[in-house]
């Protein structure tokens, strides 16, 4: 059985209460890993860790110590790509992502640092410690995205993984141990703590990350019914918080397009609730011309999907619940099968109303609802009733059309066709990366691109060069 300890100081640690828990690999071995369960002495040896670090970092000219931080960050970015197979099958065991699905979530960690390489070119002054705390979705992407922009800024970071993903955590953290060593910066200024979910705020050392002084700025990224949690305690000690939560995101197509065609570039858009997230569209507004011929072709594309999606049980329950709920309201399953007994398969659903609890929650698991729209102003209508939207999607013969659509879209960002010019698992995702905006409704108050992670992890923002690379 492996055992997965905290990186506190640059060093592998138990917990100090030495508790445990074990977490189960998901695929076809089943495997056992024997996790640290961290609690408050954790954080408070971590912090007191990196206070010790930051003494005799910080008298260091702050060139000297903006070169150390691009060496490690150059560094960090070689041992990602001669480690590539083994992150991928970390990955893979944590999430139940298919070999494809990781891949595509390797690329976008690639693209997205080569992104925050911008930022090591900035002057910043420092918030101080970030206490990160993530969930379940994609966590290469967000570990190394949330941890190296943090880093850019000048920050020391306290890390709080899923308890579903601490393979993939752990392997990671030996690539910041070594990069950080490598380049001549404090491995102690990040620190690695596992625990598991518990209430009010999700896990015991992620309350105690909340409320621990030594920590000034919180980031999360899970479900917005955990981020509402922590909101209020974050306010109560007057901490700067980011959150990236829940999504329930519209896209709406209108009439010209090459159904068939565009059936085939949507599917493993819509079906990938496992990379994506709450990214994902999962809220389907076609316009009527158009809406069976797509429906049609859609789940000829769906039947056709033989990607194998792993869920956790939990997770695997509440598919079956939504499904089942929308079958007993208005929802008409177009494909897709509501049979406990098999592994969910990629679901359709048309005609739920839009006033339907369904149309409001996020969706567990790879199944989209459908309806249609006449004129543009139903489908905005309908499009931006939801309460959870981290991005919209608007398609369009026209691409100026499609962007004054997509300007209409209330959520924390927007996608029309003359941004992604071919829809496809390849471009979405970088696309959506890119993209500014500020945060709306309940899935995230401050946006989620690089530059407002960047201007929340920072208290200033002056370009000490000019690049390619500066523009995010």
């Amino acid at each position: 059985m492996q055992s997965i300890l905290n990186l506190i100081g640059g060093e592998w640690k138990p917990s100090q209460d030495g508790l445990t828990f074990v977490q189960r690999s998901l695929g076809e071995s089943v495997e056992e890993a024997l996790v640290s369960d961290s609690k408050l002495l954790d954080v408070v040896q971590a912090i007191a860790s990196i206070n010790r670090s930051n003494m005799s970092w910080l008298k260091e000219p702050e060139e000297a110590r903006r070169e150390r931080w691009l060496r490690s960050f150059q560094i960090f970015v070689e041992w990602l790509d001669r480690h590539r197979t083994l992150i991928m099958e970390a990955q893979r065991a944590d999430t139940g992502q298919s070999q494809r699905s990781a891949e595509l979530s390797f690329l976008s960690t690639m693209i997205c640092l080569k992104q925050i390489e911008g930022l090591l070119n900035r002057a910043s002054l420092p918030v101080g410690t970030v206490g990160v705390i993530l969930g379940a979705t994609d966590p290469m992407f967000h570990i190394c995205r949330r941890v190296w922009v943090a880093l850019a800024a000048g920050n020391a970071v306290v890390v709080k993984p899923s308890s579903q993903t601490p393979r993939i955590a752990r392997v990671l953290a030996e690539g910041f141990q070594h990069s950080l060593t490598a380049g001549g910066v404090p491995a102690a200024l990040v620190a690695i703590l596992f625990g598991r979910g518990q209430a009010p705020t999700g896990d015991a050392v992620g309350e105690s990350m909340v409320r621990h002084p030594g920590i000034n700025t919180i980031v999360f990224v899970g479900s917005t019914e955990v981020a509402l949690r922590i909101s209020p305690v974050v306010a109560e000690f007057g901490k700067r918080f980011h959150f990236s939560g829940s999504g329930r995101n519209p896209i709406v197509i209108f009439d010209g397009f090459d159904v068939t065609e565009l059936a085939k570039k949507l599917t493993p858009l819509l079906l990938d609730y496992q990379n994506l997230g709450p990214f994902r569209p999962s809220r389907l507004f076609v316009q009527e011309t158009s809406y069976k011929p797509l429906l049609d072709a859609l789940a000829k594309c769906f039947e056709d999907d033989r990607e194998v999606r792993l869920m956790r049980p939990r997770l695997r329950e509440q598919f079956y619940l939504q499904l089942h709920m929308a079958l007993s309201e208005t929802g008409k399953l177009v494909t897709g099968s509501a049979d406990r007994q098999i592994a969910p398969q990629p679901t359709l659903i048309r005609d739920l109303t839009n006033c339907s609890t369904l149309q409001q929650e996020e969706l567990a698991g790879p199944w989209v609802t459908a309806a249609s729209f006449k004129y543009q102003h139903e489908a905005l209508k309908y499009a931006n009733t939801s309460p959870l939207a981290l991005a919209g999607y608007v398609l369009h013969p026209d691409p100026s059309r499609a962007r004054r659509v997509a300007e209409k879209i209330e959520a924390a960002r927007w996608v029309s066709w003359s941004q992604v010019s071919q829809i496809d698992h390849k471009s979405i995702w970088p696309a959506l990366a890119l993209m500014e905006a500020p945060g709306l409704k309940q899935s995230g108050h401050s946006g989620d691109g690089i530059e407002q992670v960047w201007r929340t992890l920072s208290r200033s923002g002056v370009h000490l060069q000019s690049s390619g690379s500066d523009q995010i």
